[in-house]
């Protein structure tokens, strides 16, 4: 379960402090694209790879607010991409990609108050501030390679 309700609560309680602040919700799942939220939130249904990066390289962070997430392959790609991450912390992703006030935030996921407090955490930074931890989450992430992972489970065979 993607907990997107409680990031559109979350924003919505933040928009009047940054008004300049858009919310972009892509991979619709069980919101109605038709429905007017917010007017800074935008709903996009599933996007192919390109569009994905599309929308990353018009976006500030990258959040995942799951309740339940394995994995999340999600995570590796954003890091990639270069975005600072909003993830709760029951992303199984988050402890390989997610450095705390390093490269983003993790917050609780069944406690809405810190979703909030992280996130006006994230959009209270610089755009300088948000630039470096995009570059940390890069940095994370291509140093998991597929060859690296390999290698690592053959090295305890």
């Amino acid at each position: 379960m993607k907990n997107v309700e409680a990031l559109i609560q979350a924003f919505t309680g933040l928009t009047d402090k940054f008004p300049e602040w858009k919310l972009r919700l892509v991979g619709s799942g069980v919101l109605d694209q038709n429905q007017i939220y917010n007017k800074n939130i935008e709903v996009f249904s599933f996007e192919s790879q390109e569009k994905l990066v599309e929308h990353a390289q018009e976006s500030s962070v990258f959040c995942l607010p799951s309740v339940h997430e394995a994995w999340g392959v999600v995570v590796h790609e954003f890091a990639a991409l270069g975005m600072p991450l909003l993830l709760s912390d029951k992303v199984g992703a988050s402890d390989k990609y997610l450095i705390s006030n390093y490269n983003g935030l993790r917050f609780e996921a069944d406690d809405p108050d810190s979703l909030k407090e992280k996130l006006n955490m994230l959009m209270s930074l610089s755009l300088d501030q948000l630039q470096i931890w995009g570059n940390r989450s890069r940095s994370l992430a291509i140093s998991r390679t597929p060859e690296i992972s390999a290698a690592s489970l053959l090295s305890v065979l």
